[in-house]
């Protein structure tokens, strides 16, 4: 594991509290194993400590935080900061325009005391400057649930996100599940910042009453 990825398990230890290296990893998307291995490093350096918490059955479980020293490493606002990583099965990467296609590409993006998003693609392109994700086919993006909303999903062909606008759009149909309702439509726009939503067209919805 690098060095960023040690900086984010200590961005994960600042903004969700005390974590175990079984639930950093699950959160990483790499084995447990890894996790303690940089656990182990960080202590070293007395950027985390750790917690045994004993249960009444099986071994107790280690829960690790940051230090002291650690704290110091984040500014005020640190907490309030928008972690975003992408992730492919593939990469290839073009000089003549300094463009990047993507093969099986996923977006995580993680902000405090917010639902996580997360969106794959088939396929999908970085603009030269990193700051434009387009994503191809069988387009999945997915809210988690929080406090009392369940788990949101959307799909749809083509997504276009602008980071810097932080903006997601598209002009293909779209379709949005959530629990029991549905909508769908064709064209769409969110603001992650402001958290507006809108269809732009063909706007159809169905509610279900639950059981």
């Amino acid at each position: 594991m690098s060095e960023a990825a040690a900086d984010r398990i200590l961005f994960l230890l600042k903004t969700r509290g005390p974590q175990t290296a079984a639930t950093l990893a699950k959160a990483m998307r790499v084995t447990a194993v890894a996790v303690r291995q940089q656990l182990m490093k960080l202590q070293s350096d007395s950027l985390v400590e750790h917690r045994d918490a004993r249960l009444t059955v099986g071994r107790p479980k280690r829960h690790w935080r940051l230090s002291e020293k650690a704290q110091t490493r984040f500014p005020d606002g640190h907490a309030n900061m928008t972690l975003e990583i992408l992730s492919a099965a593939r990469m290839v990467h073009f000089p003549d325009d300094d463009t990047t296609e993507l093969h099986a590409p996923r977006v995580v993006q993680t902000k405090p005391k917010e639902p996580r998003l997360s969106v794959s693609a088939e396929r999908g392109a970085v603009s030269a400057d990193g700051q434009e994700l387009f994503l191809y086919d069988n387009v999945l993006l997915v809210r988690e649930a929080y406090e009392e909303r369940p788990e949101a999903r959307l799909t749809t062909s083509f997504l276009h996100i602008l980071r810097d606008r932080s903006l997601v759009r598209t002009d293909r149909e779209v379709t949005i599940v959530e629990d029991t309702r549905s909508l769908s439509g064709r064209g769409m726009e969110y603001n992650s910042d402001s958290r507006v939503f809108t269809l732009m067209a063909e706007v159809r919805g169905r509610f279900e009453a639950k059981k």
